[in-house]
């Protein structure tokens, strides 16, 4: 009987299984072919001006970004020189990493140098040293060092 059963078993068992599933076929869908070469052309104009296009959109944002950034700092120096002691009048920027700077602390003016070494106290300008007034063309800084440079000499 038990016999009976495996071998009835194994002789069924393949008209009671599934289906196994099926491959995917795989569709390769081939593009439309340009019939004239003067449609490939206007393609390619037309992505190369789309290209121009955006890069020419990346331009303007990133100048108008430090712009943006420039302003930003300019008006974030003047709030802290408004309500500090030391106060920085003017700045000048001599090499990539090498400043001139016009500081004003405790009632002294004073000429720093910046470099990549340290900061250098280049010398102290006379008590006449005055920002302009609002409203005048402050001095240039170039015209700043002559003066100081005349009162060394005199």
């Amino acid at each position: 009987m038990f016999k009976i059963l495996v071998l009835s078993s194994l002789f069924l068992s393949p008209l009671l299984a599934q289906e196994a599933p099926q491959k995917p076929r795989i569709v390769i869908e081939v593009p439309p072919t340009i019939e004239n070469e003067t449609d490939i052309q206007y393609n390619i104009k037309d992505k190369i001006t789309n290209m121009l296009f955006s890069l020419g959109v990346i331009v303007v944002a990133v100048i108008t970004v430090t712009y943006a950034l420039k302003k930003i700092t300019r008006k974030r120096l003047e709030a802290v020189n408004a309500n500090s002691s030391i106060k920085v009048l003017e700045k000048r920027t001599l090499a990539p990493k090498t400043h001139l700077y016009v500081i004003e602390a405790h009632n002294k003016t004073l000429l720093i140098g910046e470099s990549p070494e340290g900061l250098v106290t280049l010398s102290e300008l006379s008590p006449g040293f005055e920002e302009a007034p609002v409203g005048q063309v402050p001095l240039s800084f170039t015209q700043v060092l002559k003066n100081k440079f005349e009162n060394i000499k005199s």
